[in-house]
């Protein structure tokens, strides 16, 4: 797993514990300034409630990936009326290393990966 990155309380604009996970998940201050909202500006910061909730308890709308190739993120999509009918789920790009989850990425997106995935299973 690759070494964790050092991280403040002040550099995080969340951090929750996921249960799907079994660790911390965290999204970087950073991260979400000059990537994830920028790069796609439909996910805004009133959607940061409906984030924490899907990671604090994934219900039966999410579905959980690993990548089968490099860089082997874990891919969560939750399936989210917000976006439809373009998109129907919000994706979220998920790098864990041994204790903590970190939040690369999140956009809308049409439909969940029929190839190139498998089934995420908790280590």
């Amino acid at each position: 797993m690759p070494t964790e990155p050092t991280k403040t309380k002040s550099e995080s604009i969340l951090s929750v514990y996921c249960p799907t996970f079994k660790r911390l998940v965290i999204i970087n201050k950073k991260n979400w300034e000059t990537h994830i909202i920028t790069e796609h500006p439909e996910v805004e910061n009133h959607l940061l409630g409906l984030i924490k909730n899907t990671l604090e308890g994934p219900d039966s709308t999410v579905n959980v990936f690993t990548e089968i190739d490099p860089p082997f993120d874990i891919l969560l999509y939750k399936n989210c009326p917000h976006f439809q009918p373009k998109n129907n789920y919000l994706k979220f790009a998920i790098a864990l290393t041994e204790k903590t989850g970190y939040v690369k990425s999140i956009y809308p997106v049409f439909d969940v990966p029929k190839k190139g995935v498998t089934k995420y299973e908790c280590k």
